[in-house]
């Protein structure tokens, strides 16, 4: 036992197959230490190796005795950039390695090589203070493009919201989750721990906020196979309230959370959404049914109607994950 750590290293790193390069917003210290934790338990140091940037240093001080940090907390954020260049070098000599293997990722690499490499996950602990170096920022660019095949990662949290944040290109290349979504993405799904609730009762997601029902939603898109899964936010949201990807079709989905029908001024605010985000399909999600003039003006819109029936399924599938 070691910071509320009990290791578990059965299955060691066949969870990290979900892991991806991430922005987790919205998130306190006490969660990101949690989900930190969660990857220290199920992953030995041969599968990770962590580098923690962390401006305090006080909160990550204890991990520094951890074998699966590659190096002490680093605390100089002039240190950024030195460290995307090493994992930029680290991506390239992996991808050449690879190749002598006639392997494509490092998983295909692992299983054929005698000495095995582990995944490498760098972790920003406040976006905010250190977004001055990747914002336009062609290393970054590069090892977002190259490095998740090379086992190499960026994880990084901010207590924020992610509208405090100008992605730019970056947008295209990493994942935005909230904590609740993070911890599904770290978490072995037969040990997960998550504060996310179970799958709720249709009649308790009624009692939600419209808020609630937007996290909520999104949560249990991801339970379903959607990924890339993005809370807009705030009321310049452009008629949409959550992005999604899945089977190569991205979504705008407008989430409407009501105690009566849904008229046909949510169907075009879906679809004005989806022109104005660029995604392929416009989807109105809702907790009730719709009216007839609303199906009617979805039809000729093209957009997709998902009504409480959809979204008890939604509930039974994600229930037996």
């Amino acid at each position: 036992m070691h910071l509320n750590i009990l290791a578990d290293f059965s299955n060691d790193g066949t969870h990290l197959s979900n892991i991806d390069h991430a922005i987790i917003y919205n998130c306190t210290e006490k969660e990101q230490h949690r989900i930190i934790n969660h990857l220290l338990t199920y992953n030995s140091s041969k599968t990770i190796q962590l580098i923690v940037f962390d401006e305090d240093t006080f909160s990550y001080a204890n991990y520094n005795s951890l074998s699966q940090m590659l190096t002490p907390v680093v605390s100089d954020s002039f240190e950024i950039s030195t460290i995307i260049k090493s994992l930029k070098d680290e991506t390239t000599y992996r991808l050449h390695e690879f190749a002598k293997f006639q392997s494509k990722d490092l998983v295909s690499y692992n299983s054929k090589a005698t000495d095995t490499l582990p995944t490498v996950i760098f972790i920003i602990s406040e976006l905010y203070l250190a977004k001055t170096y990747f914002e336009d920022s062609n290393d970054v660019i590069q090892l977002l493009l190259n490095a998740k095949k090379a086992g190499i990662y960026l994880l990084m949290f901010s207590q924020f919201d992610i509208k405090r944040f100008s992605l730019g290109v970056m947008q295209d290349l990493i994942k935005i989750y909230n904590p609740q979504q993070a911890y599904h993405m770290v978490c072995p799904a037969q040990t997960d721990e998550s504060p996310t609730t179970k799958p709720k009762s249709i009649s308790a997601i009624d009692n939600m906020s419209g808020r609630q029902f937007e996290d909520y939603c999104a949560d249990l898109l991801l339970k379903n196979g959607f990924f890339n899964i993005r809370i807009t936010q705030g009321s310049g949201d452009h008629g949409t309230d959550i992005l999604a990807e899945k089977d190569d079709i991205s979504y705008a989905i407008q989430c409407k959370c009501y105690s009566s029908n849904i008229g046909n001024t949510a169907v075009q605010q879906a679809h004005s959404g989806k022109g104005f985000y660029h995604k392929d399909i416009a989807v109105v999600l809702t907790n009730q049914y719709f009216t007839t003039q609303a199906k009617e003006e979805a039809d000729t819109l093209g957009v997709k109607l998902w009504d409480r029936s959809k979204l008890e399924e939604f509930i039974r599938k994600s229930s037996t994950i």
